[in-house]
Parts: C-alpha cells; sequence; structure tokens
C-alpha cells in the first residue's frame, strides 16, 4: 500500500464473489476484505448494461490485478467473517486504472458502486 493509500483508505469494505451451486441457488464465496475510503450514495451513473441508477455506496481502494471484486458481487462497509450479512449491496459497476504517479510498484486503484 502507498504512502497516500496509508492515509487515505482508513476504513474496510468486505466482498463476497457469487457463483450458484448445483441447484441453480445462489451461493457465496469467503469473504475478502479491502482497506477502502467510501460515501454513502454517488452521482447517477450506468451499469455496463446501460441502465442507470443511484450508487447505495461508492468505495475507492487499491487490489492488484484480477484480485479486485466484480460486478454481481455482494458488498458492506467493515470488515465481516462467514455468510454476507443482511446489509450487502450488490457491486454494479467496477472501474479501476493505474496510477503510477508516485512509484511504478503501486498497485491499481479501482472505484465499485453500489445499487
Amino acid at each position: 500500500m502507498t504512502k497516500l493509500s496509508n492515509f487515505d483508505y482508513t476504513n474496510t469494505f468486505t466482498c463476497w464473489s457469487k457463483t450458484t451451486d448445483p441447484y441453480g441457488q445462489p451461493s457465496y464465496g469467503a469473504p475478502v476484505t479491502f482497506a477502502c475510503s467510501f460515501r454513502r450514495g454517488g452521482k447517477l451513473t450506468r451499469d455496463d448494461n446501460g441502465q442507470e441508477f443511484m450508487p447505495g455506496t461508492t468505495v475507492w481502494f487499491e487490489a492488484a490485478e484480477g484480485t479486485q471484486p466484480k460486478v454481481g458481487w455482494r458488498m458492506a462497509i467493515g470488515t465481516h467473517t462467514g455468510n454476507p450479512p443482511s446489509n450487502t449491496e450488490t457491486i454494479r459497476v467496477v472501474q479501476g486504472w493505474n496510477d503510477q504517479t508516485f512509484s511504478p510498484d503501486d498497485l491499481p486503484d479501482w472505484a465499485v458502486l453500489s445499487g
């Protein structure tokens, strides 16, 4: 984590990958927690299907490429263990950028928007 991230990412959020069990029912993977900054709400935006929505939560964080949450996963602010709690939200948008302004070794930055 960069020095800037240490300063800015002072909260955590937890994500659960979403799969389907052999009977077609939703199933969730083990929880994964990231250091983050967040705000409730956000600006009107569009998901990958072009549907407009108002985000319930917007989260910014760092993660290695391929380890970031995906659209359709569940998320909740804070550190959680076990199955997703009832207050989770569905990730609708994942945006990433690799800004290596401060160091070529910095991890890519990400934003997820739930809705």
